[in-house]
């Protein structure tokens, strides 16, 4: 008798089939045996608690096949410092070392795993503080988190970018020393450090009446001047010149470009930032001015940050240009008014003015328009603290924000202003001047109630203030500085 064939589906379901007369014909294949397991990876390093990480696991015959349709087993040797789901989902739980294991047919495979939580991450807070006179104090705290925002006790090592303005002990505890502008650092493990902004006012200071005027070089207009201290000033402008002011001479300094420099700002003395034409960003590390690579080829005309690791700079096409510490990048550009100004109390309190009387603010979050009440072109933004910031520009225009909106102020003079700066509320100095019939140099000082005229005469017009408790500097055209000291 013929032998009959078995369908391929008993088979599948192992099944037995005899022939007539009872022959055997077939019987279903035995399961491969498993002779060792891999889990993948093979070892795994957690930086943050509540961490996930798939792991996989695959079986093997004893010839080195795999063996596909088994399920494994999941295990961690210790469950207080990681956890493994029946899918080899690994989540990270303390510190410390284990082992993740997969089993099936009692053969098993194991994967090492240390979980060493990493700061990364310092949050400081208040974010930004305002001190009013020499010898107030501050208390800043600092919390450390990993990247899953998991809290930290870790220590912190504080210090002040610029001691000239503040100082900071051990504790968090900040001290004023002069007017201006400091920011704060909380550093953990040498690594990581988190930022705040203290800002200082010097109430009580006598407006300047004396003002000298160095020339440092005819040919070469001064748009930007900022300082470390009364010993060691900055002073940019056409044609890539900048210039460095040690308390007794002006010395040129080699920049490496020739497009004009608008700008000059910096967290320390060997943190400085210049920005021009071209898309033009300078560093100074305290020895040499480097370039700084930006996409946006736009001629900025203002600088200002929180921190070295959050920096904004502004010009036209409606450029805002951030740093994070590592590359700057281009926040908005777009056609419209120019950007000329930025100032901030904090991180998350910062304005940027502009032409038609653009006003722009940042939370922290967001840029949001601002209603300025002017369509002037408004050319310079300062101020004592975030309910206190003024606003200056076009045809004298003057505007003062008290943390809700901002109003107009009596200035007096039509002459354009580009620049203000002062010591506190009540000793506050705007500069600019005009062009037409001869240029003329103007100088306008507040007390707290007015704006009065120090001078409107002949001269080149003033495009930047910085200053200190010690004194003023006003750079402008054909490389005037005026220094008005106490």
């Amino acid at each position: 008798m013929a032998k009959r064939l078995t369908p391929a589906w008993l088979l599948l379901w192992g099944v037995t089939v005899y022939a007539c007369g009872g022959e055997q014909v077939s019987t279903a294949p035995e399961a491969p045996t498993v002779a060792s397991v891999t889990v993948t990876p093979g070892s795994a390093t957690f930086t943050s608690l509540s961490e996930l990480k798939l792991f996989t696991a695959a079986a093997y015959g004893a010839a080195g096949n795999k063996i596909t349709g088994k399920t494994f087993t999941w295990e961690s040797s210790a469950e207080n410092v990681a956890v493994v789901s029946r899918l080899g989902i690994v989540t990270s739980v303390a510190d410390g070392g284990v082992t993740i294991t997969a089993a099936v047919d009692g053969i098993s495979g194991s994967a090492s795993v240390t979980v060493e939580q990493t700061p990364a991450k310092v949050f400081v807070t208040p974010v930004g503080a305002s001190l009013s006179g020499v010898g107030a104090t501050q208390a800043f705290n600092a919390e450390v988190q990993d990247a899953k925002f998991n809290v930290m006790a870790l220590p912190v090592t504080w210090s002040s970018l610029n001691p000239n303005i503040a100082t900071i002990g051990v504790s968090g505890l900040a001290t004023t020393a002069a007017t201006g502008q400091v920011s704060i650092a909380a550093t953990v493990q040498n690594m990581t450090a988190g930022y705040a902004v203290l800002t200082v006012s010097e109430p009580g200071m006598a407006p300047i009446a004396t003002w000298n005027s160095v020339v440092i070089d005819p040919t070469v207009d001064l748009f930007g001047v900022w300082g470390v201290s009364s010993s060691d000033i900055y002073a940019v402008g056409l044609g890539g010149k900048i210039y460095r002011y040690d308390g007794i001479d002006w010395t040129a300094m080699t920049s490496g470009t020739s497009q004009s420099l608008r700008d000059v700002w910096g967290t320390a003395a060997d943190d400085v930032y210049a920005v021009g034409t071209g898309g033009t960003i300078l560093r100074y590390d305290g020895a040499d001015w480097s370039t700084m690579p930006l996409e946006e080829s736009v001629a900025l005309f203002g600088v200002w940050g929180a921190s070295p690791s959050n920096i904004y700079a502004v010009g036209s096409r409606r450029t805002i240009v951030d740093f994070d510490g590592k590359q700057w990048r281009t926040v908005t550009s777009e056609p419209g008014p120019f950007y000329f100004d930025v100032w901030g109390s904090s991180a998350s309190d910062v304005f940027v003015v502009g032409g038609e009387g653009t006003i722009l603010h940042f939370d922290g979050s967001a840029w949001t328009g601002m209603t300025s009440g002017t369509t002037a072109e408004l050319r310079g933004v300062w101020g004592t603290s975030s309910s206190d910031v003024y606003g200056v520009g076009q045809d004298g225009t003057i505007l003062h924000y008290d943390g809700a909106a901002w109003s107009p102020m009596t200035s007096g003079t039509t002459d354009d202003l580009w620049t203000v700066w002062g010591t506190s509320s009540t000793d506050i100095y705007a500069a600019g001047g005009l062009f037409a019939l001869g240029s003329v140099a103007t100088i306008l000082h507040y007390d707290g109630t007015t704006w009065t005229s120090l001078t409107s005469a002949p001269g080149p017009v003033l495009y930047s203030l910085w200053g200190n408790s010690t004194g003023v500097y006003a750079v402008g055209a054909s490389g005037e500085v005026r220094e008005g000291t106490r």
